[in-house]
């Protein structure tokens, strides 16, 4: 047998159709879109609401994610312990989300009780309960969530990136969940009132996905969302322009901080512009895979990072083009140096004929991995709808996608990459950074020096409150920094420390879940549902040796019914009362995938609450594999998936794998173990 010179070449794209979608209306005007699949006994319906964020009015940012939130809390004839229960006897699943341009609200079941799904969907955008205790914990969560946000320096880049990229008081120059300032003020009556404007059956559509026969869905449909009435309100068009026209600097100080979060970009495209698939393949090309132009730069011949991406964020509006990228302080004046020169080379340049045909192949491959459940489906034509694409666009994706050439790739990039007016955010060290960027000579470099959203300082990180208040105090290189709070900020957070407090919920035999009330670094209070255990342990199987530059590793393909589809995670559980996190390793891994591991290797422990328990899960990567016996629970649809390490990691990329504690294992494995 003699060795191959090389990697074998790609195989032929495997044949896959988009299920037809049939186009109906109810009586009312309401339009349905029912794709009939039948690969599994299952449903999903979606009522798809053209009311996102962009209909939040001024000062409300987050309204409409929050009116969405509310509707999971119970109709007007079934209070939300009730409607939990209804949905939990048919085996549902089911939510409200909410983007910059709709919100949906799905629900998710066994095919032949489909009615009934479709009876409690239509008591959810109909007649929600609105009631004012649950809408007030709902709140609390997003409250929290904001806070949060200013302790966390990825979106405290993304943040202060998109404020400084987009002109003051635009629609997208703030976070989509809104901020604390906004959402403090929000109340019921004001998601009330949203609701009885936006929510209504002339701006809604109701997607069918699933094992059913058209016409008795459409029935089911006009029975309980016949007489929903059309509503009137009109969503106004988002605001989104350029702050400036020419290349900026901002540092976001974080005092001490070892690592940079890098953005850059500059506001990019609406969803509807002719030539967004040719630009989408030339963002892969630049940023948008594993294999990108970016990553291989910063990652494999500079080491500066272990990952950077960019996107289009193609929305009503022109959405932000961003590249992000988290770097060592020391390196991110070069980092930044050479993300610019790689997106000049190709606003200049363009693809070349090899990398069109190479991304436009993975775009078409990955086409079907994205659309293995109902779930999956009725979002991919909820996103039709919203954006008004043409019937026939998904079904012809693949073909749209392998017709785009070299040419019409490289005139989008030429159109839409605007190197001179690239707004450029570290979130960082600023005395350390800041004279970094000054020696790009590239433009002005500002230093901005944030406050909390209470008005106290923050503890090391910034505050960015997307123009509604927190009270950001910047500086030009060489002006004066801003003071730090005195001795009564001091005095009030010592007093809101004493008074943090646990109360345990649930108390079983490994697990507990207790709710705390902490004091965030911000200075701010409130709660967190914390789950605790005595401690759990992730394995990551690997078929070869360290050192090996591409080895197979071995990963858990399971469908979740609760997740809407497949997911793939490393083997991973709780360890028994007193065993070992070793063992509960090597118990975990022989029992999901059958072989046993022979030699272990820490990666690394994720402390999953510093600060407020001592809850940490372990990750091994285990080596000399041998066949063992498995014991999984039929029930849990558990089945082995070897893949290659380069392969999970594209699929990490891809958003394939977004289970934490395996893409932790996986990044750590191929950054520090691995070739």
């Amino acid at each position: 047998m003699s060795a191959r010179s090389g990697p074998p070449p790609p195989g032929d794209i495997r044949p896959y159709e988009f299920p037809e979608v049939v186009r109906r209306r109810l009586g009312n005007g309401m339009s349905v879109r029912v794709a009939p699949k039948v690969s599994f006994p299952l449903v999903t319906a979606m009522v798809v609401l053209k009311a996102g964020e962009t209909a939040s009015p001024g000062g409300r940012a987050g309204l409409a994610s929050l009116t969405a939130d509310a509707l999971e809390g119970g109709t007007r004839s079934l209070p939300e312990r009730e409607l939990a229960r209804s949905m939990a006897e048919i085996g549902a699943s089911f939510g409200a989300a909410t983007g910059w341009d709709s919100s949906t609200v799905a629900v998710s079941c066994l095919a032949e009780h489909l009615p009934r799904a479709l009876e409690l969907l239509a008591g959810m955008v109909r007649a929600p309960a609105f009631e004012v205790a649950g809408f007030d914990r709902r709140k609390a969560q997003r409250l929290a969530a904001a806070r949060q946000r200013l302790m966390n320096p990825a979106a405290l880049a993304s943040d202060a990136h998109a404020r400084f990229m987009y002109r003051e008081g635009d629609t997208y120059a703030r976070p989509a969940g809104g901020t604390a300032a906004s959402l403090e003020g929000i109340r019921v009556a004001d998601a009330q009132a949203f609701a009885a404007e936006f929510h209504g059956a002339g701006a809604a559509t109701l997607v069918l996905v699933g094992d059913m026969e058209p016409d008795e869905a459409v029935a089911s449909a006009e029975r309980f969302l016949g007489g929903w009435e059309p509503g009137s309100a009109v969503v106004p068009d988002p605001r989104a322009g350029p702050r400036v026209r020419e290349r900026t600097f901002h540092v976001v100080d974080r005092p001490g901080a070892v690592q940079s979060e890098v953005r850059v970009g500059h506001p990019g495209i609406a969803r509807a512009a002719p030539d967004y698939l040719p630009l989408r393949i030339a963002n892969l090309v630049l940023g948008g895979s594993f294999s990108s132009r970016l990553n291989l730069n910063l990652r494999e011949r500079h080491g500066y990072t272990y990952g950077v991406r960019s996107s289009f964020a193609a929305r009503k509006g022109p959405g932000p083009f961003a590249v992000s990228a988290a770097v060592e302080t020391g390196v991110t004046g070069a980092a930044v140096a050479e993300v610019l020169r790689e997106i000049e080379r190709m606003a200049e340049e363009g693809p070349t004929a090899e990398e069109v045909e190479s991304a436009t192949g993975y775009l078409a491959g990955v086409f079907p991995l994205r659309l293995e459940t109902t779930g999956q489906l009725a979002s991919r034509i909820a996103g039709a709808v919203v954006h008004d694409l043409p019937a026939d666009y998904d079904r012809r994706y693949r073909d749209r996608v392998r017709a785009v050439t070299h040419e019409e790739a490289a005139r989008a990039a030429r159109r839409h990459l605007r190197p001179g007016e690239l707004c450029v955010v570290a979130a960082g060290d600023a005395e350390a950074v800041a004279p970094q960027l000054e020696a790009l000579n590239a433009g002005p470099v500002e230093v901005h020096r944030e406050r909390g959203v209470d008005g106290g300082p923050t503890d090391g990180g910034g505050a960015v409150e997307g123009g509604e208040g927190g009270g950001a105090l910047s500086e030009s290189r060489g002006g004066g920094a801003a003071g730090r709070g005195g001795s009564e900020d001091r005095a009030g957070s010592e007093d809101r420390a004493a008074r943090v407090r646990s109360r345990v919920v649930h108390d079983g035999r490994v697990v507990h879940l207790s709710v705390d009330t902490v004091r965030f670094p911000d200075g701010s209070v409130g709660e967190l549902e914390l789950v605790r255990h005595r401690g759990a342990s992730a394995v990551l199987p690997v078929f070869g040796n360290e050192g090996d530059p591409d080895p197979e590793v071995l990963l858990v393909r399971q469908y979740r019914y609760a997740a809407g589809g497949v997911i793939y995670e490393a083997p991973a559980g709780i360890a028994e009362p007193g065993e070992p996190w070793d063992r509960c390793a090597l118990r975990e891994l022989e029992e999901e995938t059958g072989f046993r591991g022979g030699r272990l290797v820490q990666l690394t422990t994720i402390h999953t609450t510093p600060g407020f328990t001592n809850e940490q899960i372990r990750l091994y990567a285990a080596f000399d594999l041998t066949p063992g016996r498995a014991r999984r629970d039929p029930d849990e649809f558990l089945e082995p998936a070897r893949l290659r390490l380069s392969r999970a990691l594209e699929m990490v990329e891809s958003g394939e794998i977004a289970d934490a504690k395996s893409v932790v294992a996986l990044l750590y494995a191929a950054r520090f173990l691995l070739g």
